[in-house]
């Protein structure tokens, strides 16, 4: 294989990579991974078939990387907000922040819903890709940073912790599944879903009372950061 700069999460970034790369996105979420070929996305990308593989060693190191690679963008997305306005974190706030990091990239999207079988037997195959997708799936980035929010004073303490996650999971779970599957009719009388998503679950499970104080706002943020940081870590040192 060639021997080319890297990405953080390992891929390739020479243009020709850069192209072969969007062009099997496309053509993945188009047809599904299992029916596409390296030959027919070396077509689409303009660039001969030979040159695929001297940047991966076969489709399933290709299609990986992808998924690798929303999913850290998804992680990145939510940094990057996050990082912008720390004082204005919420448990609201953090909950759209990981259904609409995820439902904006699809290839993520069809791991989460389990609806492309190439896909997930080929996670499956690789133990550290598995688990490494799962640390980073909706369900379990809520549960990991629930407890964070509750310890400086944004999520109520009058609820058992384990419950509270519970119907957190739950409540991410169906908005995620109706922002990603559901009939447009659905939500196309709303302007902003997200907002009342966001709205609702702060309602739910913001802790009563005053507003926490900004230093500890800011420090919730940091602590945030750090286990995204950690998680995104996880997931791209495993694959390299």
């Amino acid at each position: 294989m060639i021997q080319t700069p890297l990405k953080k999460d390992g891929a390739p970034t020479s243009p020709n990579a850069e192209r072969i790369s969007r062009a099997a996105t496309r053509l993945i979420l188009t047809h599904g991974a299992r029916k596409v070929t390296m030959a027919e996305i070396a077509g689409a990308a303009g660039v001969g078939k030979g040159t695929a593989y001297q940047y991966w060693a076969s489709k399933d190191d290709l299609v990986l990387h992808l998924t690798v690679q929303a999913a850290v963008a998804a992680l990145e997305s939510m940094i990057a907000t996050i990082e912008v306005e720390p004082e204005d974190i919420t448990v609201g706030r953090i909950m759209r922040l990981i259904v609409q990091s995820a439902a904006e990239r699809p290839l993520v999207a069809r791991v989460l819903h389990r609806n492309d079988d190439y896909l997930l037997t080929l996670i499956a195959e690789r133990s550290w890709s598995e688990q490494a997708f799962a640390a980073c799936s909706p369900p379990a980035l809520c549960a990991a940073l629930l407890p964070i929010l509750r310890s400086h004073g944004l999520v109520r303490t009058d609820a058992d912790q384990d419950d509270q996650t519970f119907a957190a999971v739950s409540m991410i779970l169906g908005f995620f599944t109706t922002m990603t599957t559901s009939d447009p009719l659905t939500v196309n009388h709303v302007n902003d879903p997200g907002r009342v998503f966001e709205e609702s679950t702060q309602s739910v499970f913001a802790a009563l009372g005053r507003r926490p104080p900004r230093a500890a706002r800011v420090t919730a943020s940091e602590d945030i950061v750090r286990k995204l940081t950690q998680i995104r870590r996880d997931l791209t040192d495993e694959m390299n």
